[in-house]
């Protein structure tokens, strides 16, 4: 399992993999009480999709017809990816084909991203914010705005900065 410590590598990390055939995703949260637990966590998963295997092992994988899988995690927020092939894990029906239907990852209490394929961005992986997402910030901007609240500007000014 990769952790990362910015937002844009884990982003990076997702684009990357969905691009060179990893299109089948599950999204999940740990919960935030069990923080020290979850490296352990962590360790678990990767036993179980063998997320620590080098390249030669998932070449060999994929020419007997096997799926690899590929684990990111950004604070709470875990991403795991696999390539077409028979599933290990025995939960095909919890991974979602994100060419079909985007994904969404919740990042914290105001932040939900989306990932998957949309024909305006040349059918390319791409990351946005959820439809709600968007609409609850520019709600919350406007908040502010109008009544001129440190506070909730306080509160969009804490979202995780990308640049591209």
């Amino acid at each position: 399992m990769t952790v990362r410590d910015t937002l844009w590598k884990f982003l990076q990390d997702i684009v990357k993999r969905a691009n060179s055939g990893y299109f089948y995703a599950v999204s999940m949260n740990y919960p935030a009480k069990k923080s020290e637990k979850w490296g352990f966590i962590d360790k678990k998963l990767t036993k179980k999709y063998l997320l620590d295997l080098n390249r030669n092992q998932r070449a060999y994988r994929r020419k007997k017809g096997e799926a690899n899988y590929f684990g990111c995690r950004y604070g709470s927020a875990v991403f795991l990816q696999r390539t077409i092939g028979n599933d290990i894990s025995g939960d095909d029906e919890k991974w979602q084909d994100i060419t079909q239907k985007p994904l969404k990852i919740r990042i914290s209490e105001h932040l939900e991203l989306e990932v998957g394929y949309w024909s305006n961005f040349g059918d390319k992986c791409c990351v946005k914010l959820s439809k709600q997402c968007y609409q609850e910030l520019k709600a919350l901007a406007k908040l502010g705005h109008d009544q001129k609240d440190a506070r909730i500007y306080k509160q969009l000014s804490d979202l995780p900065a990308v640049t591209a």
